[in-house]
């Protein structure tokens, strides 16, 4: 059967020209049963499969199938997002709203991009992702979710970060723990977890209270510092056969004061800093770095 109605072909023409035509690529569109399917940009013509019944409605000259139920269009997820050079760039500027501190983090991880937060607890949190050694890249701002409520409400959400892990995809947002259950936050965490959960995805909140908890933040502040130091390997290779002839571990000073005899450094813990940093020594990160600190080396891999 065929209808015409104003309504339906109204609100579509809104969402071709209000999204598609600043869209770089149309991601999805995921049904209330889970499933998605792909959907180019092309003469505004979208195909979508019905929900309760299906309603066809004349819009450009052509027949476009929607979702019909109780006289609502669920049009499901957009995605925005930029690149340049084959790195994914982010999709917005960082913004100073006068309580918020902005900046720029000087990645390793990421070949020294600058890496742009706006709060503290983004900063902090970049410190975790250069250190986890399960984390291939990461990006800032990565991508904005645009979705039509079935009342044709647009909402978006552009998550902090997307963190790419040797186990899977994550999308992250940090925010204050005192705002855990601002009407905001609850809709920011709508979106992302059910935009999570059809794109194999985690989607995880980060709070400041998490970050700063214990003294794991503390310790790999101070171990960034020496990050960018270059070890000579005859030095490194010094460290790891000293460990090597103490199967459960030295301590930092006990380390610091051999390698002072054998590699006559007059102060050799900037060296050993670094190699924590790189992962080639551990140490519990969880306890305060001292002196008395116990180190040892990774589990050989297999």
């Amino acid at each position: 059967m065929s209808l015409r109605i104003p309504f339906f072909a109204e609100l579509l023409s809104w969402f071709y020209d209000h999204l598609l035509r600043r869209t770089v690529g149309i991601d999805s569109v995921r049904t209330p049963n889970h499933t998605h399917r792909h959907h180019p940009t092309l003469s505004g013509l979208l195909d979508l499969e019905a929900v309760s019944h299906q309603a066809t409605v004349l819009f450009s000259g052509k027949n476009v199938d929607l979702w019909h139920a109780n006289a609502t269009i669920l049009l499901g997820f957009v995605l925005r997002e930029q690149k340049h050079g084959g790195l994914k760039m982010a999709v917005r500027k960082v913004r100073s709203l006068g309580s918020n501190i902005i900046g720029s983090f000087p990645s390793l991880k990421m070949k020294n991009h600058q890496i742009a937060f706006e709060s503290t607890i983004e900063r902090d949190f970049l410190f975790f992702l250069e250190y986890d050694s399960s984390v291939t890249c990461y990006y800032e701002q990565p991508f904005t979710i645009e979705h039509l409520d079935a009342d044709g409400k647009l909402r978006t959400y552009t998550p902090d970060f997307q963190v790419i892990r040797t186990s899977g995809k994550e999308l992250v947002e940090c925010k204050p723990a005192a705002l855990l259950n601002a009407a905001h936050t609850q809709r920011q965490t709508e979106l992302g977890q059910q935009w999570a959960e059809a794109h194999d995805h985690i989607f995880t909140i980060m709070t400041d209270l998490a970050l700063r908890s214990g003294h794991h933040l503390a310790n790999l502040k101070l171990l960034w510092r020496y990050s960018r130091l270059s070890v000579s390997p005859s030095l490194a290779g010094d460290c790891i056969d000293h460990l090597r002839g103490h199967p459960p571990g030295i301590t930092l000073a006990e380390l610091s004061t051999s390698l002072t005899k054998t590699q006559h450094a007059s102060n050799p813990l900037p060296v050993l800093y670094r190699l924590l940093w790189q992962g080639t020594l551990l140490t519990d990160l969880t306890q305060p770095l001292s002196s008395e600190s116990l180190l040892w080396l990774p589990a050989p891999l297999h």
